[in-house]
């Protein structure tokens, strides 16, 4: 639920196609693999097939603040792996900070902690999101990572991911698709009072 006239900007590239190079790790990506939340088949599929090494995709930038805050999120479904975790992290300072969540498929809609949420989107679909604050201490650099198959131990699985977003502020905000540059896109919605723009599946 959004006030109209609230805008977000995403920090990453490439949202929804995490076979592109500024995607790193070693994960096997089939992209458009299925129906992502919203309709259309550009949901990735990311695979961790081996039980000998953590294979994950990850996506580094540097942000402008280093005492600001910033939420990453991103759309994440069931496929094969039990388990899916997902890190957000600020370095390169004199003191790193972090954060991160499992996702128990068994019952995604329990996943907990500070700074995590998780919503129900539908279908299958939960939007998992993480806020992390910078601590002034010149961090820099920022990194999310996900890991299909990756908890307790190193295992082997797979799960569907859309609509990865990094945002500066306190709320992951609507989605905004990127290609190769950052993009920010408002809420056109203009009622005023109770009335609100709503990102809906329909």
């Amino acid at each position: 639920k959004l006030e109209a006239g609230k805008s977000f900007t995403n920090l990453l590239t490439y949202s929804e196609e995490f076979d592109n190079s500024n995607w790193l790790g070693t994960a096997i990506v089939t992209p458009n693999a299925i129906n992502a939340p919203y309709g259309n088949q550009a949901a990735d599929l990311l695979d961790d097939n081996s039980d000998l090494d953590s294979l994950r995709k990850s996506q580094n930038l540097l942000v402008a603040d280093d005492s600001g805050s910033y939420v990453f999120s991103v759309f994440l479904k069931q496929s094969t792996a039990a388990h899916t975790l997902v890190k957000h992290q600020i370095s390169g300072g004199s003191l790193q900070v972090d954060n991160s969540a499992v996702i128990d498929w068994a019952s995604p809609s329990s996943t907990s902690g500070s700074g995590i949420s998780i919503q129900d989107e539908g279908d299958g679909w939960y939007r998992l999101s993480i806020s992390l604050s910078n601590n002034s201490t010149g961090n820099v650099t920022a990194s999310v990572l996900i890991w299909p198959a990756n908890y307790p131990s190193v295992g082997v699985g797979s799960v569907y991911a859309w609509g990865a977003q990094l945002v500066e502020g306190s709320e992951p905000g609507h989605y905004v698709k990127t290609t190769s540059t950052s993009a920010t896109l408002a809420c056109t919605a203009t009622e005023t009072g109770d009335a609100k723009c709503f990102n809906t599946r329909k």
